[in-house]
C-alpha cells in the first residue's frame, strides 16, 4: 500500500535557483491524501544519500524523479541503485526525460514514465495500484506489461493548482537580485537597493506556441491560468515573504494580448511596486505599445531567443520569425529602457562560414551589448525534430551512448557539441565566437559605421575560423572590457 511519496529532482548544471515547479505541483495535489516529501537535489546535491535512507525506512514509499534529458545516467544510476536495494519500492519518472520513456522503462529502474502532467497523473496511478485498478486508463503513463510497452493518452490540464510553498522551504530559493545579471547592471534596481532584498523566479502558463525543430514540445498548445490565479502567486510571494524583485520563466509571457492587458491593470491599480525579468519572449510577439506598457510595470530586461542571422538557418530551425523581426525586437526593447538579451544558437543544419557572418552583422546591426548575447552550440535533444533527423541521417547511432556522452560533459558547452550538422567544426565555431564577442565590444568604443571598425571587421573575417591566432581576441575581448568599465562615457553604442 503507498502511503508516502518522496519526490524529488536531481542537481543541473545551470546554477540559477528556481522552485522545483513540477513536483511543488504534484505535492501540493497529493498532500491531503498521501504523506509527501520534497528532496530537491538541486539545492542539496549532498543529500542523495537520503533517498535511500528515508526509502528504506518507509516501506510503503513510492519515489516520484522528475529530471530533464541531460540526466539520464544519473536518473539511471539511481533507480538501479534503488530497484536492487528495495525492489518493492515504486519509481515514477517525469520531466524532459520522460520523452526517453522506451529507454528509462528498459534500462533504468523506473516501474512507470510519466507522459503529461503529473497533477493529473500521479493521483490516479497511486489509487489504482493500492486498489488493484486498471493501469491502462490512467492518462499519460507509459509502462511494461508481459515485455511490452503500454503508452496511453494523455489529459492535459484544465486548471492548476497554485503551488503550496509551505511544502519547501522558499528561502532556499530567493536570491539577492544584485547576484542576478540584469539587476546588478540594472540603474531602476541599483537606485533603490536594500540589503534584505530577495528575488524569485515565477511561471505563469504552460507550453509555447512555437514549433522549433530544436524544441523539446510534448504537450501541445499554450495555456494561461486566469488572471487572478496568477496574482493570488504573485500575492502569497509578496505579501507573505516580501518578495519584490521576479524573474518571469514563461516561454510566452505575453502571447495573449487580452490577458497581459488584464495583468498590466491589476498591477496599476494595486500599485505594487515591483520590478522584473523576462527569460524568453519570442521577437513577433512584442511591438511598442507592449514594449511601453511592461516598462511602465518594472520589466528591466527581456531575453530573445534570435537563434541566428541567417535566414537560411531561422528557415531550417522552423522559427518562423525573420532577421528584420530580429534586430526589429532588439532594438526596440532597448529605445524603452529595457535591457535586451539575445540567444544564439550555432552549428544548427545548413551553418557554414557564410551563415555565421550573417549572425556576426545582425547582431552589429543592433544596439546590444556584449554582455548580453549568449552563445550556445547546438544539441540534439530527445523529443525534438532535430533529434529525430540526426537518427535517420546516422549522426547519432545510439541513443542511450549519446544521452551518457551529454552528461559526461555536462559542464562545457563546447564538449557537448557531439554532432556536427552543418559544415562547420566546432573548432571553427569557438574561433568565430572569438571575434564576434570581440567586435561587439568594439563597436562600444569605435562607431560600427566609420571606416575603422570596417578595416578592423574585414580584417578580422580575413582569418579562418579555425586559426589558432583567434585565441588573441579573446583576450582583447577583456582588454576592451577593463577599458569600457574604466571610461564608461566614452563606451556608448555607436
Amino acid at each position: 500500500m503507498i502511503n508516502t511519496i518522496l519526490l524529488i529532482r536531481p542537481e543541473v548544471e545551470v546554477g540559477k535557483k528556481e522552485f522545483p515547479f513540477g513536483i511543488l505541483y504534484i505535492a501540493t495535489v497529493l498532500k491531503n491524501k498521501y504523506r509527501v516529501r520534497i528532496l530537491d537535489l538541486n539545492i542539496y546535491p549532498d543529500k542523495e544519500s537520503e533517498v535511500e535512507d528515508f526509502l528504506e525506512s518507509n516501506p510503503g514509499a513510492m519515489l516520484a524523479v522528475s529530471a530533464l534529458s541531460g540526466s539520464y545516467s544519473w536518473v539511471k544510476q539511481i533507480t538501479l541503485r534503488i530497484k536492487n536495494k528495495l525492489p518493492e519500492t515504486k519509481i515514477v519518472i517525469g520531466g524532459h526525460i520522460a520523452e526517453m520513456y522506451e529507454l528509462l522503462l528498459k534500462n533504468t529502474g523506473a516501474d512507470f514514465i510519466s507522459l503529461g502532467e503529473g497533477e493529473e497523473m500521479l493521483p490516479e496511478l497511486i489509487n489504482r495500484l493500492n486498489t488493484g485498478g486498471d493501469l491502462r486508463e490512467v492518462p499519460g503513463i507509459a509502462f511494461l506489461k508481459d515485455g511490452e510497452i503500454v503508452r496511453t493518452s494523455i489529459k492535459l490540464l484544465k486548471e492548476f493548482v497554485l503551488p503550496d510553498l509551505t511544502l519547501i522551504d522558499p528561502k532556499d530559493y530567493f536570491i539577492h537580485p544584485a547576484r542576478d545579471m540584469f539587476f546588478a547592471k540594472s540603474q531602476k534596481y541599483r537606485a533603490r537597493e536594500r540589503e534584505d532584498d530577495k528575488l524569485a523566479a515565477v511561471i505563469f502558463s504552460r507550453g509555447c506556441l512555437g514549433a522549433c525543430n530544436y524544441c523539446y514540445r510534448h504537450l501541445p498548445g499554450h495555456r494561461q491560468p486566469a488572471v487572478e490565479w496568477c496574482w493570488k502567486y504573485l500575492m502569497d510571494l509578496y505579501e507573505n515573504y516580501g518578495v519584490r524583485y521576479f524573474r518571469i520563466d514563461d516561454e510566452l509571457f505575453t502571447s495573449n494580448k487580452e490577458w497581459f492587458n488584464q495583468f498590466y491593470e491589476k498591477i496599476k491599480e494595486a500599485k505594487i511596486d515591483i520590478l522584473f525579468r523576462i527569460t524568453g519572449l519570442r521577437v513577433d510577439s512584442i511591438d511598442n505599445d507592449l514594449l511601453a506598457k511592461l516598462s511602465e510595470i518594472g520589466c528591466i530586461a527581456i531575453n530573445y531567443g534570435l537563434e541566428s542571422g541567417s535566414p537560411e538557418i531561422l528557415k531550417n530551425m522552423n522559427k518562423r520569425t525573420t532577421v528584420d523581426q530580429n534586430k526589429a525586437a532588439v532594438n526596440k526593447t532597448l529605445a524603452h529602457g529595457i535591457n535586451a538579451m539575445a540567444y544564439i544558437m550555432l552549428g544548427y543544419e545548413g551553418e557554414t562560414n557564410e551563415t555565421l557572418y550573417e549572425t556576426m552583422d545582425m547582431l552589429l546591426d543592433t544596439d546590444i551589448d556584449a554582455d548580453y548575447v549568449s552563445v550556445f552550440f547546438t544539441i540534439p535533444l530527445p523529443g525534438t525534430r532535430l533529434f529525430k533527423n540526426c537518427l535517420a541521417r546516422g549522426l547519432i547511432r545510439d541513443e542511450e551512448l549519446f544521452m551518457e556522452d551529454i552528461f559526461d560533459k555536462i559542464g562545457s558547452q563546447e564538449e557537448r557539441y557531439l554532432v556536427q550538422l552543418g559544415e562547420v567544426t566546432k573548432e571553427e565555431m569557438v574561433g568565430f565566437r572569438y571575434k564576434l564577442i570581440f567586435l561587439l565590444r568594439l563597436k562600444r568604443i569605435i562607431s560600427k559605421k566609420g571606416w575603422l571598425f570596417k578595416l578592423i571587421k574585414k580584417v578580422i573575417k580575413a582569418i579562418p575560423n579555425k586559426c589558432r591566432i583567434n585565441k588573441i581576441f579573446s583576450f582583447g575581448q577583456k582588454v576592451l572590457n577593463r577599458f569600457i568599465k574604466k571610461f564608461p562615457a566614452l563606451a556608448g553604442n555607436k
